[in-house]
C-alpha cells in the first residue's frame, strides 16, 4: 500500500470523527511514514510498519469505528421521517457565523433580503439549533432514541450519527453583509458562492471544498483531511490552503500572503498575485503559471516535480525537491538574478546570472533535473 492509498483509506475510516481529531490522527501517521522514508525505508515498507488500519482506528478512536462498513445495521424503528425546515435570522446585529456540522454538506449562497436564511432537513431524531445575536450559530442536535448508521464515542459519551437526514445545510447571507464565517464538518463537502466576508475559515475531515468569487477583508483559510479543493476568483489579506490527501486547484487568487500545504496530492495554480507565496508538499506535483510574486517564493517537495512560470520579476526564490525535477521560467533578464543550483543525481541547465543581480534564486534537488530559463523584457 502506498502512502496516498493509506492516507485516503484512513481518512475514509475516520469520516465520522470530528475534523480536528481526525486531522491530528492522519497527520501523525503521515509524519510517521515520512520519518521512516527519510531513514531509508521504501514507501510501502514504511506504510506496512504502521500495522493494519483496523488496529490504528481501534487504538485511536475506539472499536465502533473499526467495524467494517458492510456490517449489518440495526433494524429501522418507527420514525416520523425527514422534513425540511427553514430558519430566518435578522442579519442586523450578526457579526459572526458559526457552522458546527458533524456530518453533511454545507453551502453558502447570497440571499435576496436583509436576513440570514438557514435551510435544513430534520427528523428521525435529528434537529438543528440556530441562535441569533452577535453570533449566529448553527448546530445539529440528536434527540430521543433511534437507530443510526454509525456511532460516535468520545469521553465515555455515545452520540448517534445520522447519515440519512440533515445531509445538506444551505445558508443564505445578505450580499452586503460582512461576517466572520467559521464552518466545521467531519464528513461532507463545503461550497460557497458569497461575494464578501470579513474572513472565512473552513475545516472538513472528509469532503471537497469549492469556493468561488469571494473577497475576504482578513483571512481565507481552507483545510480538508481527505478531499479535493478548488478555489476560483478569490481575494484576501492572507490565504491558506491545506489538504492531507487531495488535490488543490487555485485560479485567479490575490492576497498578500498565500500558503499551500499538502501531504499527498497535486497542486495546480494559475493567475496568482501575491507579495509572498510558499508551498510545502510531501508527495505530489506542483504546477504554477501566470504568477505575479512581488517578493518571496518558497517551494518544497519531498516527492514530485515543480513547473513554475512567473509573470513578474522575483526578489527571492527558493525551490527544493528531494525526488523530482525543477522547471522554472523567470521574468526578466538573466543578469537580473543571482543563481545557486545543486543536484546529486540529475542535470542542470541554468543561466550564469550576475553577482549584482537584484533577484536571488536557489534551486536544489537530490534526485532530479534543474532547468531555469529567463524571459527577456520587451
Amino acid at each position: 500500500m502506498t502512502k496516498r492509498e493509506f492516507t485516503e483509506e484512513l481518512c475514509r475510516r475516520l469520516k465520522n470523527v470530528p475534523a480536528d481529531e481526525a486531522n491530528a490522527i492522519v497527520n501523525f501517521y503521515v509524519e510517521s511514514i515520512e520519518d521512516r522514508i527519510e531513514e531509508g525505508m521504501d514507501e510501502e515498507a514504511a506504510v506496512a510498519a504502521l500495522g493494519s488500519i483496523d488496529d490504528i482506528v481501534r487504538t485511536t478512536v475506539g472499536t465502533a469505528y473499526a467495524r467494517p462498513e458492510t456490517e449489518a445495521q440495526p433494524e429501522e424503528r418507527e420514525s416520523k421521517g425527514p422534513r425540511k425546515r427553514d430558519y430566518v435570522v435578522d442579519a442586523g446585529p450578526v457579526e459572526e457565523l458559526e457552522v458546527q456540522e458533524i456530518s453533511g454538506d454545507v453551502e453558502l449562497e447570497p440571499s435576496h433580503d436583509n436576513r440570514i436564511h438557514v435551510h435544513v432537513t430534520e427528523g428521525d431524531g435529528v434537529t438543528y439549533q440556530v441562535t441569533a445575536g452577535r453570533v449566529c450559530r448553527i448546530t445539529k442536535s440528536y434527540t430521543g432514541k433511534r437507530d443510526s448508521s454509525g456511532f460516535y464515542f468520545k469521553l465515555g459519551i455515545v452520540m448517534l450519527i445520522d447519515k440519512n437526514v440533515g445531509n445538506l445545510v444551505r445558508i443564505e447571507i445578505p450580499a452586503e453583509k460582512l461576517l466572520t464565517i467559521t464552518a466545521n464538518t467531519a464528513s461532507g463537502d463545503f461550497s460557497s458562492s458569497i461575494r464578501k466576508a470579513l474572513g472565512l475559515k473552513v475545516t472538513t475531515g472528509n469532503g471537497d471544498i469549492d469556493v468561488e468569487g469571494l473577497t475576504a477583508a482578513g483571512e481565507l483559510s481552507l483545510s480538508t483531511g481527505s478531499g479535493d479543493m478548488e478555489v476560483t476568483d478569490c481575494a484576501a489579506d492572507r490565504a491558506a490552503f491545506r489538504t492531507v490527501a487531495g488535490d488543490v486547484e487555485l485560479n485567479q487568487i490575490t492576497a498578500n500572503e498565500v500558503t499551500v500545504t499538502t501531504a499527498s496530492g497535486d497542486v495546480s495554480i494559475s493567475e496568482l498575485t501575491a507579495r509572498e507565496f510558499s508551498t510545502k508538499m510531501a508527495s505530489g506535483d506542483l504546477e504554477v503559471e501566470e504568477a505575479y510574486i512581488a517578493e518571496k517564493l518558497t517551494a518544497a517537495s519531498a516527492s514530485g516535480d515543480m513547473d513554475i512560470s512567473l509573470e513578474a520579476p522575483l526578489a527571492s526564490g527558493s525551490f527544493e525537491a528531494t525526488n523530482g525535477d525543477i522547471t522554472l521560467e523567470l521574468y526578466g533578464r538573466e543578469e537580473d538574478y543571482r543563481f545557486s543550483t545543486r543536484t546529486l543525481f540529475g542535470d542542470i541547465s541554468c543561466p550564469a546570472g550576475s553577482e549584482s543581480g537584484a533577484g536571488s534564486v536557489r534551486c536544489v534537488t537530490v534526485n532530479g533535473d534543474i532547468e531555469v530559463t529567463c524571459r527577456r523584457l520587451i
